[in-house]
């Protein structure tokens, strides 16, 4: 995900929440605002922002974990079958999201959940490929709501194609017309002869 800051797709990709653990005691203040529970000297925090978890991972201030819908068992269906899998439910913005956190995770992890990322991505594709050529899909909200924001704008994208590629087939599209200038110029030398 671009980091744009006008970027309202990354703005709400960057809100996502991911679950952490502070390495330090926090003050009674703070932990009440982020509403974390304090035992022996150690604050767990149920989730934070990305974009805070980002900052504070990286001064080394807190751990943070693997949000829900990339550890092991849901990357594992994912592997199962992709396309059967309502990833836009899970989250909208399911694979910005997880390549922030692949990259937060430099390690093994990061890389095993890009690839899982990328091999669900082609295997969807397919899928999406298949309903926006094949069938004439008039109500396509029930489908457009197991899907991401990026699969929602290639479906939208995809229907619009063929839509425009049936028109063309029964040549329904705007004729083609002769530019105002070109018929300009053919009065001018007709008129000069």
């Amino acid at each position: 995900m671009s980091n744009n800051y006008y970027d309202l797709h990354s703005i709400f990709c960057e809100e996502a929440s991911v679950p952490v653990t502070f390495k330090y005691a926090i003050p009674d203040e703070l932990a009440q605002i982020l509403d974390a529970k304090t035992t022996n000297g150690n604050s767990e925090v149920k989730e934070l922002p990305l974009w805070l978890t980002r900052e504070l991972s990286s001064r080394h201030f807190l751990e943070h974990h693997t949000p829900r819908a990339f550890r092991q068992k849901e990357l594992s269906k994912l592997k199962a079958g992709a396309a059967a899998v309502p990833l836009g439910q899970r989250h909208p913005y399911f694979y910005d999201l997880g390549i922030e956190v692949a990259k937060m995770d430099a390690d093994q992890a990061g890389q095993e959940l890009v690839d899982r990322l990328s091999a669900a991505f082609r295997e969807r594709y397919k899928v999406i490929l298949d309903r926006f050529q094949n069938t004439d899909d008039r109500n396509s909200a029930k489908f457009l709501q197991t899907l991401t924001i990026s699969e929602q704008k290639i479906y939208l994208a995809g229907q619009q194609a063929a839509r425009h590629h049936q028109k063309w087939l029964k040549r329904k599209l705007e004729i083609i017309e002769e530019a105002a200038i070109v018929g300009l110029a053919k009065r001018t030398r007709t008129h000069a002869i």
